[in-house]
């Protein structure tokens, strides 16, 4: 029968399961259509059946208590029958059901046992027959087949040479050790992390000291849509198609939190992603989620609000990001269908969209698909790493302390909602040419004096010469032409 454990464990219930049947217990008959497709009887039945290793046991007369077999081929397989489950968890040994009636079986297996021999062959350039010879040797049966051999080993070896490796050191013993090829490269040069690798991990450094843990999830999922990639022959229904977001699996990993009473979960993931649309394609991301405010001094707040305000889940983001010393730029989105259409936006970097960040919709959480407000980002990994190990921002660039004065200067627009804040600073820095060094958002102030579709910025403009002190001369023609070309470009004007 199933266990009532492992189904609670695995989030299972009993009435997900089949029914369970001995291997020689039928369980039907064939259906019509698949008798005449291939030409079987329409009376064909169906039993429970066997598995490989089981089938080949019953075929070795292996069923009784204490027969065993060892198979060295494509795989390794080590098989033993017994009258009970019996558990062993400190030699990878497993228990199974046999396909004879009221009898077990353990077993364990070591897929890769051919390239081992051949490993071995290769690596001590010995023919067949010398592995052979030293084989038979120390008291082996030795069949040759395709696959590779069949060994059976004497009773008083039996506890000694229990796995394919076991067999292959023994054979190493006898040959020599001093037989080995080094294979040692020739000049020996010592390996290295690239620059993408590196970024990668700073860019990992960079969430986990703001916070965030990494998680890990499947990338296989349900079929709940039709553009999902099909696995041809999936194991579970459960596992049947590629994903094509890592979203949805973070919505559950913060719910389940949330259920178990956590007050906050700030998570990400690296990963990939697959679509058939327009061909198939995978690309990696680093996604990720959070709620909650994550400090230790929660007592301290115990009465306010727990929730993140838009504007501080964003900035937990950039102050992981700013390790990589990259500039990136949000712009207001609402064509993404699974986050607030006026709390979302696209992430750009030197131009190149890279990714999002915003919280999710209101809809989510009313169809309970997530049970509380929470945010979601994500990054496409190889535009990013590609930006980040540019050499101008890779490789730190030693500058100069400025010997003279900077000259600053304040201006302050009235400009409408929709405008930009970076695409504003980026026209200021345009206009401003070589003396002027900096540009800074000092103030926002929204009064309903102003109309409901405007707002005041206030910018701070530094401006500094290499070789001299800035007169007010020197810069009044400058100043005035960008205040100039602010007003032409966002139609707006100075406040009073």
């Amino acid at each position: 029968k199933w266990s009532s454990v492992l189904l609670e464990a695995s989030s299972m219930r009993i009435d997900q399961m089949p029914a369970l049947c001995e291997g020689t217990e039928q369980t039907g008959i064939l259906k019509k259509e698949i008798a005449e497709q291939y030409g079987f009887d329409a009376s064909c039945k169906v039993y429970g059946g066997a598995g490989d290793n089981a089938a080949a046991a019953v075929g070795l007369g292996l069923h009784e208590e204490g027969d065993a077999s060892l198979s060295l081929g494509t795989s390794g397989v080590i098989f033993g029958s017994t009258k009970s489950f019996l558990k062993n968890y400190d030699d990878a040994i497993h228990s199974f059901c046999h396909c004879l009636p009221d009898t077990w079986h353990l077993m364990s297996v070591m897929l890769s046992c051919t390239s081992n021999v051949n490993w071995f062959i290769n690596t001590f350039d010995s023919s067949i027959n010398e592995i052979t010879e030293k084989l038979k040797l120390i008291g082996c049966t030795l069949n040759i087949k395709e696959y590779g051999w069949d060994v059976e080993i004497i009773p008083n070896r039996s506890q000694d040479l229990l796995r394919e490796i076991d067999l292959i050191e023994e054979i190493a013993r006898l040959i020599g050790y001093d037989m080995f090829d080094l294979n040692l490269p020739n000049p020996i040069k010592p390996g290295k992390l690239s620059s993408s690798q590196i970024a990668l991990r700073k860019l990992k450094t960079g969430l986990i000291v703001n916070g965030f843990n990494e998680v890990l999830s499947y990338s296989l999922v349900p079929e709940s849509k039709n553009n999902l990639i099909k696995i041809s022959n999936p194991l579970l229904l459960e596992t049947s198609c590629l994903r094509d977001n890592i979203w949805q699996e973070h919505i559950k990993i913060c719910n389940q939190n949330i259920k178990s009473g956590h007050d906050y979960c700030w998570i990400f993931e690296v990963g990939n992603i697959f679509s058939k649309i327009p061909d198939f394609t995978q690309e990696e991301i680093l996604n990720g989620a959070l709620y909650g405010q994550n400090k230790f001094e929660q007592w301290l707040d115990s009465n306010k609000n727990n929730n993140l305000t838009y504007y501080e889940a964003r900035g937990k983001l950039k102050e992981a990001l700013s390790i990589l010393n990259l500039k990136i730029e949000d712009r207001s989105t609402d064509t993404i269908d699974f986050l607030h259409p006026g709390r979302s936006s696209k992430l750009f970097t030197e131009g190149n969209e890279v990714g999002y960040f915003g919280e999710i919709h209101p809809n989510l959480i009313s169809n309970k698909i997530a049970l509380k407000k929470m945010y979601l980002f994500s990054l496409k990994i190889n535009r990013i790493l590609k930006a980040s190990t540019r050499q101008n921002k890779w490789i730190t660039v030693y500058k100069q302390f400025p010997t003279v004065p900077k000259m600053e200067r304040d201006i302050n627009f009235i400009f409408n909602k929709k405008c930009l804040v970076s695409e504003i600073i980026s026209q200021i820095k345009k206009s401003g040419k070589k003396l002027l060094e900096d540009v800074n958002l000092i103030d926002v102030y929204d009064d309903d004096s102003f109309g409901k579709e405007l707002i005041s910025y206030t910018f701070r403009l530094s401006y500094r010469d290499s070789e001299k002190t800035l007169l007010d001369s020197d810069i009044a023609f400058l100043h005035d032409s960008i205040i100039e070309k602010i007003e032409k470009k966002f139609s707006t004007k100075l406040r009073d």
